[in-house]
């Protein structure tokens, strides 16, 4: 599952399962401590029965143990992808509770993973209507109006999940929401609030610096990548935005060229910028292969 962000001026692509891949199983151990009463108005008979029964198991310890030994073991089918297992666990919460909130973010959740998320959208609905302070609902809504690259409804929904607690996956997400909006300030600021929760975020870091790039605040973007180059952090797009910060801001063409000349599979822009950096550095005959790559494969880099 990923989407690619379209190559405006140079290389950015991201990989989308870090957004897409289904990071909302990190909240649901939120679950058991977020439940609160469903609020009813107008009931009929077989709704006063269930809300008498919800309102039961609510009291009932025993029903909030088995309700999240039941919901882990749904994470722990959907990341298997052991569906059967989903559809018989979602089974044995309806025998418990009939109107439980669980259900119908489980069962969203589900249909997410599966990729029906239409059907999702129903259920996480509902889930929030039973459930109003239910964050992993709203973030999961916010993350299923991205499949549908309706990103403002996303960024809408991820910050109502972040208003309820702040967690850096919705963070994250967030400002990958907003860099996709192309309101690049909004997010540079939610990339470095994730980051000051989660330090080691990697993910968080490059979009970081694909936001102050997209700013043209390259003296900062410059600094950052020293300080994440002396924290051992090495990854094949780190090096490609790195090297471009570089070429755009410091013309230091060794420098580029070790940072480039060992990686494989790097975009057309990076060898553009390395065949380039080899030319300046009178490599001539490395510089003229590069070009020949990247003229022949016909790709407009302007």
């Amino acid at each position: 599952m990923q989407l690619i962000f379209s190559r405006i001026g140079f290389f950015f692509m991201l990989n989308f399962k870090h957004i897409f891949y289904i990071t909302f199983l990190l909240s649901f151990s939120a679950i058991a401590d977020s439940r609160r009463p469903a609020v009813y108005t107008d009931l009929n008979p077989q709704e006063k029965e269930q809300k008498a029964e919800s309102e039961k198991n609510a009291r009932d310890p025993k029903t909030k143990i088995e309700l999240s030994r039941i919901g882990n073991e749904i994470i722990t089918y959907i990341k298997a992808k052991s569906w059967k297992n989903v559809e018989r666990k979602l089974s044995e919460i309806l025998k418990i509770d009939k109107s439980s909130f669980e259900y119908d973010y489980f069962k969203g959740a589900y249909l997410y993973s599966i990729n029906d998320y239409k059907s999702a959208l129903l259920f996480l609905n509902q889930a929030i209507e039973k459930n109003p302070d239910h964050d992993p609902s709203y973030y999961l809504i916010g993350m299923t109006h991205g499949k549908f690259r309706n990103w403002e409804k996303a960024v809408y929904y991820l910050e109502i999940a972040i208003g309820k607690t702040y967690n850096p996956f919705y963070s994250h997400n967030l400002a990958i929401f907003y860099f996709l909006q192309k309101n690049y300030s909004a997010a540079k600021l939610t990339s470095a609030k994730t980051l000051e929760l989660k330090n080691n975020y990697q993910d968080a870091k490059l979009l970081l610096l694909k936001s102050l790039i997209r700013l043209n605040q390259l003296d900062e973007a410059f600094n950052l990548c020293k300080i994440y180059s002396n924290d051992k952090f090495f990854s094949g797009d780190f090096l490609e935005i790195y090297s471009k910060v570089l070429y755009e801001n410091k013309n230091d063409y060794p420098k580029i060229i070790e940072l480039l000349l060992p990686l494989k599979n790097i975009s057309f822009e990076s060898k553009r910028i390395l065949a380039y950096s080899l030319f300046k550095e009178n490599r001539l005959e490395e510089s003229s292969a590069l070009y020949k790559q990247i003229f022949q494969s016909g790709v407009d880099l302007e």
